[in-house]
């Protein structure tokens, strides 16, 4: 559960610098405006359109379109994958009884499977003693 939200917050933040950066190359590529009844422009600076990107300038907004809606839906996708909170106790109770009782269902086949290894060790460790006793047998006799 941390961990999707950690990857929530993460996507959230990418989200907020894309935007960030789409409205900075808003602000820099507009031109110099000015209010009405002033001869005074706004913006005095010159636009600079090398930013040492590889998208022109000119594909700018379509660009971070394109980035900002990507991380939308992974915005999406990751609160869908959310758990829902609409389970009630009586639900959860449930849950719980069923997964203990296929719990002591595994533990009694478990015991059941160890007890069968361990007589047919057993039965190993037996038939190996009887092999070692013959052929101590054999080659006494071979002497």
């Amino acid at each position: 559960m941390s961990d999707r939200i950690s990857q929530l917050q993460d996507q959230l933040n990418q989200l907020a610098e894309q935007m960030c950066n789409a409205v900075g190359i808003l602000q820099q590529s507009a031109l110099p405006s000015s209010l009405p009844g002033s001869d005074v422009l706004l913006s005095s600076t010159t636009v600079k359109h090398d930013s040492g990107s590889d998208v022109p300038p000119a594909d700018h907004p379509v660009w971070f379109a394109t980035l900002i809606a990507r991380c939308a839906q992974e915005v999406d996708l990751l609160i869908d994958q959310l758990p829902a909170d609409d389970v009630n106790q009586d639900q959860l109770t449930a849950a719980i009884k069923k997964t203990d009782t296929n719990n002591r269902e595994a533990v009694g086949n478990l015991n059941d499977t160890v007890h069968k290894g361990q007589r047919l060790l057993g039965r190993i460790q037996t038939a190996l003693v009887d092999v070692s006793a013959c052929e101590t047998d054999i080659r006494k006799l071979n002497l």
